[in-house]
């Protein structure tokens, strides 16, 4: 026993991901929730706090961490929004690491982000908070990955690739050094990206080109 103890929150397919990453050495499980409060009302919100509530008084004197498993950008977004501000209770957020991950020492790695098996990281580059970079993925030198984005399985980036909040990446997705692509953007599968890719906006082919507006999940955050 080492005093750390995970409360992870999700089920599903990236819930066993992320589950089968974390060694027994580091943190001592206590349990999942599976109550999520989705769609946002008041009743789903008092079920999921007294449920979080439940579990966090056995470990009061503990050093508590808790890991949002779930696929979807916006919906961790929201867990941490009704985390942060409605439960009100001292926790960190884990960093999930796999053991088989290549990172460059002075990479920066925000809470509660995820690095699957066979990820590289390259000098001087920085992940956000929340995020998801998934297995077999190359970050390439001085990239900025900032929160809630997620990177499919084989993405590729170029050097100097800053990757806004929300926004995803689909399987095998290249992306040329030197571009921006901004916040809540949907990338198609094995895409090449050699322009800048502006807000709220779903790109898609090879080289990837617009091909319709995505939906603003922002207006989902709204406590």
């Amino acid at each position: 026993m080492h005093g750390k103890h995970l409360l992870i929150i999700g089920k599903g397919g990236h819930y066993r991901v992320v589950r089968s990453l974390i060694s027994p050495n580091e943190y001592d499980i206590i349990s999942n929730i599976n109550h999520l409060p989705l769609p946002l009302s008041d009743i789903n919100i008092k079920r999921s706090t007294f449920i979080i509530k439940k579990y966090l008084k056995l470990y009061p004197n503990k050093s508590l961490y808790i890991f949002i498993a779930i696929g979807l950008n916006y919906h961790r977004k929201i867990i941490s929004n009704f985390l942060n501000n409605i439960i009100n209770i001292k926790f960190k957020y884990a960093k999930i690491i796999s053991k088989d991950s290549n990172i460059s020492n002075n990479v920066k790695i925000g809470a509660g982000t995820v690095i699957m098996p066979g990820v590289s990281i390259n000098t001087d580059s920085s992940i956000g908070s929340h995020s998801i970079i998934n297995t077999n993925s190359s970050i390439d030198h001085d990239n900025k990955i900032l929160n809630y984005v997620s990177l499919a399985p084989g993405v590729n980036t170029g050097g100097n690739v800053t990757i806004k909040s929300l926004t995803h990446l689909g399987i095998g997705c290249n992306i040329k050094h030197n571009i921006q692509i901004n916040s809540n953007v949907l990338i198609g599968s094995n895409s090449y990206v050699d322009k800048n890719c502006s807000s709220n906006k779903v790109f898609f082919g090879s080289p990837a080109k617009f091909i319709k507006l995505k939906k603003n999940d922002y207006n989902y955050f709204n406590f």
